[in-house]
């Protein structure tokens, strides 16, 4: 397995130790997204960055978005974009990664949302099905920096 240095992000099952980016198999994407909202302006964007098994850089997105004012509701249509983004781009097996836990757990959950994002997430969620594989899986903030170029 390759390890990079940095930029790094957290495997959601690694307890302690340094960071480390875990690459997907080789027939799967990894896309990290990560949202920003400004409420007082009410707009928000996100980065989105998919790399390949080694890592490899095979698309990127800067995608941003007027009137969104909830965070909450920001991270479930930042998410959805970036499903979007990588069905747009070809890509039929992906793992999506961010760290907005909230929002992984609910497009993991099983049952029915009852939360004010519903309409969001139910998108999200069809958008994952057009997946051949689609895994949602969260990483700690500061591990998500894959998300980001810079």
């Amino acid at each position: 397995m390759t390890q990079f240095n940095a930029p790094q992000v957290k495997n959601m099952a690694q307890i302690n130790g340094p960071v480390i980016w875990k690459p997907p198999s080789n027939e799967i994407v990894k896309v990290n997204f990560d949202g920003v909202t400004d409420t007082r302006e009410k707009k928000g964007g996100v980065e989105v960055v998919i790399r390949d098994c080694t890592g490899e850089v095979l698309a990127t997105a800067s995608i941003t978005m007027p009137g969104i004012n909830d965070p909450f509701h920001a991270e479930a249509y930042l998410a959805t974009q970036a499903l979007m983004f990588a069905s747009n781009m070809g890509f039929k097996r992906i793992i999506l990664e961010g760290d907005a836990l909230g929002i992984i757990k609910t497009l993991n959950s099983t049952g029915p949302d009852l939360s004010t994002i519903e309409v969001t997430t139910e998108e999200a969620n069809e958008k994952k099905n057009q997946f051949h594989t689609c895994l949602t899986m969260h990483t700690q903030r500061k591990g998500n920096m894959k998300a980001h170029l810079r």
